[in-house]
């Protein structure tokens, strides 16, 4: 009797704990939810908006450039060539780089070792409509483009990233046989698509706009190294540079939060 009391005792104490787990579980989803709404209506007096319906923006004009330059990002991928081996920075010391056009070839990272600016320019040459294409549709970069933002759907992230770095290589290959005209088109293109559709406001979107950026200077920097350049040229680069904004791209995609209660999905955006 003794050991089925003490048993008894131990599945009551445990039976105990799990009613008081449970309760604490419900009491905090409660206070939560309790929280959340009175967060939304605190929000909403102040001017807040909730749901996609509110949020969505209004139509735009669609970037009629866009499918043109897209086209031609895909059939650069389908060449052998990939740019992208050959654009990391050369360190040859702490806090020193060698530019990349000093070099004998084009060095090229991990295993793809190197590439001669014979190769370079031969590819670059199989390229040259499509690279013409992209620059004719970067003249004049848009804002936005249509975008549903009920159903995103999926980004072209490989095909867009694809172009700064084929735009980054015929800049390299240009200050390598110091043609500092076709250098400054390839920036000119480079930073331009950096610019394209900074307010379309996905997370995609702003974090592929600020790969390219890191790209575009990684570019840069190596292009100022080359001596030549006129002081027209030099604040074209850099009026470049200023109208390029990313930070508060970023910063206002980041204030679209989505907030699930009590199985209705509301998506708030602070307007602030």
């Amino acid at each position: 009797m003794a050991k089925r009391s003490a048993s008894a005792k131990i599945w009551l104490g445990l039976v105990t704990c799990l009613v008081l787990f449970a309760g604490m579980v419900w009491l905090s989803h409660w206070r939560g939810s309790a929280s959340l709404k009175s967060y939304i209506a605190r929000m909403m007096a102040q001017g807040e908006r909730f749901g996609i319906d509110e949020l969505a923006p209004p139509p735009a004009p669609n970037d009629t450039n866009f499918g043109a330059l897209m086209a031609a990002a895909n059939r650069l991928r389908g060449h052998a060539f990939d740019p992208a081996h050959f654009l990391s920075l050369d360190f040859i010391g702490p806090g020193q780089a060698r530019a990349f056009w000093l070099g004998t070839n084009l060095a090229g990272s991990g295993r793809t070792g190197s590439a001669t600016w014979a190769q370079v320019a031969k590819e670059m040459e199989s390229a040259r409509n499509d690279l013409d294409a992209i620059h004719a549709a970067l003249r004049n970069p848009a804002a936005t483009n249509v975008i549903n933002c009920r159903n995103l759907g999926k980004a072209n992230v490989l095909a867009k990233r694809v172009i700064p770095q084929w735009l980054a290589c015929e800049a390299i290959l240009q200050l390598h046989r110091d043609h500092l005209v076709g250098a400054q088109d390839a920036l000119r293109a480079v930073t331009a698509l950096a610019r394209l559709h900074p307010n379309d406001l996905t997370l995609v979107n702003q974090m592929i706009r600020v790969a390219i950026t890191g790209l575009a200077f990684d570019t840069t920097w190596p292009a100022l190294q080359v001596p030549g350049w006129t002081e027209p040229q030099l604040a074209e680069l850099q009026s470049q540079w200023q109208q390029l904004e990313v930070l508060e791209s970023i910063f206002r995609s980041n204030r679209l939060v989505l907030v699930k209660h009590a199985g209705t999905n509301l998506v708030g955006i602070t307007t602030k």
